[in-house]
Order: structure tokens, then C-alpha cells, then sequence
């Protein structure tokens, strides 16, 4: 989906260029590139109009379905709220519970049913599958009487807020009688997983269906998402989410992090993502299985754009290696944004395949994880399991412990912190607006009889643990810079996330696409569909840019106001 529309978009817009007068100015002087670049940027306003404008046409012009529900008729609808208030010490007699499980969500027709890819391809149907799809669940708890709290990850592209409120239904009998009071459901975000999230699968039955059933009221629409798909994951989710419970066992949490670089790269300007690898490792008194919760943010997206190969990506492999080593796992995308994997590791020039890069990668980051505060000499002898070594392949291989360091272990105190709140973020840009009046997606969308507006409600959280990790939740792709700061936040009108929570000794992580997949989240005043920009060595050219993969421009400061009021309330 995203790629298409980029094709399309650029082949438009280039023709624009080429037929513009603004452009042959290539003056033989110093000042030709300041003067380029002042273009570039000129140009790069206008394209951007021109393309909101057609997009705003497209999405103004389709029929609502008969899914729009009027905005006078919405009711906030957060079932799990988390704490009423948040503890500085932990609870006389704290101690954390941690318990684990997971289950495979492949259909058991697969792959001969058709499913279809969720990420980057339309219509793209599955051949094979090389790994393997899974849900995988922890839950915790302080025991501080204030209740647990459960973390579910799908091996997936996203889930709409709306399929995960489906989760939650199915639990909440459980949940009352084990006094849980918060279900966070979140994707891997894997690019070569079976499609969640509607534009990807049938697009063009569903849409000329989904438009002859809108003009005339009908609710024979397309459904946007394999049903049958979906409700495996509902149902194996909330399995999970009660065994996970019931494996509860109290236990030590530490946390660490490692600097990992070299293994991420930011696809937009200006380069800006959180470069570490967090582990929380929890360790059970009675010496049974401990369970890693990795975090750091990038796009699994290593099997390829094109292939027909169902797989979690780097996923499975870091589990491969943590399994074999004793660990439980689960990953949690972190600062995610426009970030993806980076096989660039100094020196490293080796010739595989994208589905020999994506096992290398996944299970470098195992290794990282596995020997992340091991002394030097621990985290050679873990290398010397490494399935790739200097020579083979056809090229000089760099050990992952080179390009990593070790790392301190801090033991986290027995409190867990966290608050919710439901949020209803307009829809502005178009193609996103056409799609969920066309039920194409599965989001929630109502619409203000007054102002002709749209609206999605989705999520945002607040998560303590300890007392110094602080964890903004979020439903997005968040942008760096809104993380992080520096030149791309100059203008926004909020401080940055880290800005906002550190306060000088603590730790301030972010959770990408929880509890919902609203697409890209840029600040506001730098929103555009697409970058056209000029440079001396590539001359003018269009350069990625995701905003049609998003809710709109109002997308970042609407979740982050919210989210900074939300954290306020706490204090």
C-alpha cells in the first residue's frame, strides 16, 4: 500500500517538476545551492498542497457506509483504565509476579487458504510460510493489591482499536475475577505477516462493493479483515492473557540497555531514533524459565517487500536464540517511526539472501540480548555459536559483540504504574478519510453532523516501572524528533517526550502501536505526504515521506497533548 501510493504520487508530482519553470536554475556561482535548496523547498510546499488537495477530493467525495456513527452518539469506551493512583514506594511487602505464555495464530488452512500479505503489497496472496506467526503474552504485577496489568504482542502489522477491544471483551469475566486492570494489546509490526489491518487484501472488490453498498445504505459490505483470521487472534490472545495469569510466579525484574546503532537506520529527515536495545529480564525465585522483554524500534521488514513468504521476520530468530539459551520472549516495538533494519555494521560485507539477512539479524539481536551484561569473555563464548562466521558468504563478518558494549544491570523496585485514556483523533488526510468511511479498515469512525469532521478513537497510556522507567504508550509510528527533540520538533508547540518525563537520572522509553495502529505520527507543522528536496550530489528528488499512511496532520499533537495532561493528572 504505502509503496504503490508513492509510485502513483511521485509520477505525478514528477511530472509537475518537469513541466515547471521554477526549476532550471543552475546558475554557475556558490550560491547555486542555497538557491536550489531554496526551490526545492518551494516546491516542496506546493507538491504537498496539490497532494493533500486531490487526496481531500477522494476522501470528501465517497459515501459514508452504514459503519459511520454519528460523534453525538459516542461514548468513551476503555474498559481498562489502570490505577486510580500511582505509588512513589513500593507497597509494604511488594514483590513482582510475572507470568508468560504463547501460541501460534497460523490458521490451520494456511497456506492453502488465501491469505494475504499486510505490508507494502496489494493483493499479494502467501505461497509458503518460513517461520512461523505467534501471539505472546506476559502479565505482571507489583502485588501491591492494586491489581495486574497484561501485555499481548501479535506477530502482525497492527490491530485497530476496535479488534482489540474485541480482546478485551472476551476477558473480562477473567479479568474481574483476577482483578486485572489493564489489557495492552501491540504488534511485532511485521511486514510479511497475514493482513490485519483491510487496504492490503481484495482492495479492489472491496472498494467498488464497499461503494455501491455505501450509496445505497446497504450493509453487505466487504468485511475489511479476514474474519475468521481475526477471531483466531482474539481467541488465542485472550487463551494466553488467562495462562499467562495463571503461570504467575514471583520472581527479581532488572533492567539494561545496550547501544545498537549500528543495527537501525531512520528513513527520514532529520535522523532521529532512540538507538538502544532495552532488556527487562525477570528471574523467578523458584529457578524456573526467566522471560526477556526486549524493546528497540524498527520496522521487521528484512524478508522483503515482494516476497509471497509468511514469516515474523527477525522476530522468530531472536526467539530461536533466547529459547535455546532458556529464555522466555517477547518484543515490544519500541520508537518505531520511520525506523527499519540496518545490516551496515562496520566491515560487514557479506552477500546473503533477504531471507539470510533477516535470521542473521534476528538472531544478533538474540545474542545481544543474551549476553547483554555479561563480562567480554562470556560474550565471545556466545559468539562462538554465531551461525555466520568471518569468511563464509563471500565477505568479511563483524561479531556482533564488537559492535555492541556491555552493559550495567539495575534490579527494578516492585512498583508498576499505569493509566489510560481513550482519545478521539480527527482524520485530515484524505485517503485515510476515504478508506474508513468505506470500511476498508477496521477503525471505529464517527463523523460531527455540525462540521463534517471525522473521527477514530484510539489510545494512549502512561506506564511506570520502578521508580525511574518511565514508558509513554502510544497507537502510532512516532516520529523521533517527538521523542528525542532537536531541529525536527522546532515550531510543534510541545516539548519533546524525553524532555517532558526525564528528570535527570530516570529512563524514558516509548511503546509504538499499542492498543492501536493509527499509521505515521509527525509533528504537526512538518506534516507532508512526501519530501522533494535538492542536493549537490542527487540533484532534485523525492525522498520518503509517510503522511498518507497517516490520521493526519493534527495526529501528533492531539496524542502527545493528551498524553502530557494524562501524565500530569498522575502526579
Amino acid at each position: 500500500m504505502k509503496k504503490t501510493v508513492v509510485r502513483f504520487l511521485s509520477l505525478f508530482l514528477s511530472l509537475v517538476v518537469v513541466f515547471s519553470a521554477a526549476v532550471p536554475a543552475f546558475a554557475a556561482s556558490e550560491s547555486r545551492i542555497k538557491r536550489n535548496e531554496e526551490i526545492a523547498e518551494k516546491l516542496n510546499a506546493k507538491f504537498n498542497n496539490a497532494a493533500g488537495n486531490i487526496l481531500d477530493f477522494v476522501g470528501n467525495i465517497v459515501p459514508d457506509s452504514v459503519n459511520v456513527k454519528k460523534l453525538a452518539d459516542y461514548t468513551e469506551d476503555v474498559s481498562f483504565k489502570g490505577d486510580s493512583e500511582f505509588l512513589t514506594e513500593p507497597a509494604d511487602g511488594a514483590y513482582w509476579s510475572l507470568g508468560y505464555s504463547e501460541a501460534s495464530i497460523l490458521p490451520s488452512d494456511f497456506p492453502k487458504g488465501k491469505y494475504f500479505k499486510g505490508g507494502y503489497a496489494l493483493d499479494k496472496a502467501f505461497n509458503s510460510i518460513l517461520d512461523d506467526l505467534k501471539v505472546r503474552v506476559i502479565a505482571l504485577d507489583d502485588n501491591s493489591g492494586r491489581g495486574k496489568v497484561v501485555f499481548a504482542v501479535v506477530d502482525c502489522i497492527g490491530l485497530a482499536n476496535a479488534d482489540v477491544k474485541l480482546i478485551r471483551r472476551k476477558l473480562s469475566g477473567f479479568a474481574e475475577e483476577n482483578n486485572i486492570i489493564s489489557v495492552n494489546v501491540s504488534a511485532t509490526h511485521v511486514h510479511s505477516g497475514i493482513d490485519t489491518q483491510g487496504p492490503y487484501t481484495n482492495i479492489v472488490k472491496s472498494l467498488f462493493k464497499n461503494i455501491n453498498a455505501s450509496l445505497f445504505k446497504s450493509d453487505k459490505l466487504e468485511e475489511a479483515i479476514d474474519s475468521r483470521f481475526l477471531n483466531i487472534i482474539v481467541e488465542k490472545t485472550a487463551a494466553c492473557a488467562e495462562e499467562a495469569v495463571n503461570n504467575m510466579k514471583p520472581g527479581k525484574l532488572t533492567f539494561a540497555f545496550t547501544n545498537i546503532k549500528d543495527y537501525i537506520r531512520d528513513r527520514t529527515d532529520p535522523v532521529s531514533y532512540d538507538e538502544n536495545l532495552y532488556r527487562f529480564m525477570f528471574t523467578p525465585y523458584d529457578g524456573s524459565e526467566k522471560t526477556i522483554i526486549g524493546s528497540f524500534g524498527a520496522h521487521p521488514e528484512a524478508v522483503g517487500f515482494s516476497s509471497d513468504i509468511a514469516s515474523s521476520d527477525f522476530v522468530y530468530y531472536t526467539e530461536q536464540v533466547l529459547n535455546e539459551r532458556g529464555y522466555n520472549y517477547i518484543f515490544i516495538q519500541g520508537d518505531l517511526g520511520t525506523n527499519t533494519e540496518s545490516f551496515s555494521q562496520s566491515g560487514d560485507e557479506l552477500n546473503l539472501s533477504r531471507t539470510e539477512n533477516c535470521k542473521r539479524y534476528g538472531k544478533e539481536i538474540g545474542y545481544i540480548l543474551a549476553g547483554m551484561t555479561s563480562s567480554d569473555e562470556e560474550r565471545k563464548n556466545i559468539a562462538d555459536a554465531d551461525f555466520v562466521k568471518e569468511g563464509e558468504a563471500g565477505g568479511k563478518y563483524t561479531p556482533w559483540y564488537i559492535s555492541t558494549a556491555a552493559a550495567e544491570e539495575e534490579e527494578v523496585k516492585p512498583i508498576l504504574n499505569i493509566k489510560q485514556k481513550e482519545v478521539l483523533l480527527k482524520i485530515s488526510n484524505g485517503l485515510y478519510k476515504g478508506m474508513t468511511k468505506l470500511s476498508l479498515a477496521d477503525n471505529a469512525v464517527y463523523r460531527d453532523g455540525k462540521t463534517k469532521d471525522y473521527y477514530s478513537p484510539t489510545e494512549i497510556g502512561y506506564l511506570e516501572l520502578g521508580d525511574d522507567i518511565k514508558i509513554y504508550l502510544t497507537p502510532g509510528e512516532t516520529y523521533g524528533e517527538l521523542i528525542n527533540g532537536g531541529e525536527g520538533i522546532e515550531g510543534f508547540g510541545y516539548v519533546s517526550i524525553k524532555e517532558k518525563l526525564y528528570s535527570g537520572k530516570n529512563h524514558v522509553l516509548v511503546m509504538d502501536l499499542m492498543n492501536d495502529a493509527v499509521g505515521y505520527v509527525m509533528p504537526d507543522n512538518h506534516f507532508s505526504y512526501f519530501t522533494f528536496k535538492y542536493s549537490e550530489d542527487g540533484g532534485f528528488k523525492f525522498k520518503d515521506g509517510w503522511g498518507f499512511t497517516s490520521v493526519g496532520k493534527e495526529a501528533a499533537s492531539t496524542l502527545i497533548g493528551d498524553f502530557y495532561k494524562l501524565v500530569d493528572e498522575t502526579k
